[in-house]
């Protein structure tokens, strides 16, 4: 896993606003390493004042750094790749679905496919 504070560094200032408004609270734990990251605080000094211990602090940097990876690859996304992750659950169309319904769903990533 890359270092996540050379990650936050890199990342724009509308991604970080974006990230910002992504977290439910803004005391979550998750919420403060950003911030204290952008901060450039030592890793001691937020352990110190989250009260954490090494594996709780490795543990919220990894759900930080996961969180960044989620943000990032949804702004890359393109509909075609919507179009894969909806084949991803073709399974689920055709036994769940009524039989016309899953045709014409099938139909329609096909024709989405094709282009």
């Amino acid at each position: 896993m890359k270092n996540i504070r050379i990650i936050v560094k890199a990342l724009s200032a509308d991604d970080v606003s974006e990230l910002r408004n992504s977290f439910y609270r803004d005391n979550d734990k998750v919420a403060l390493l950003l911030e204290m990251l952008l901060e450039e605080v030592t890793d001691e000094e937020i352990r110190e004042k989250l009260g954490l211990s090494t594996n709780a602090y490795s543990t919220l940097r990894s759900r930080l750094h996961t969180k960044v990876q989620n943000h990032l690859i949804a702004l890359s996304d393109s509909p075609r790749a919507d179009v894969l992750n909806k084949l991803l659950s073709i399974d689920d169309i055709i036994f769940t679905q009524q039989p016309t319904i899953a045709l014409t769903t099938l139909k329609k990533l096909e024709r989405e496919l094709i282009r």
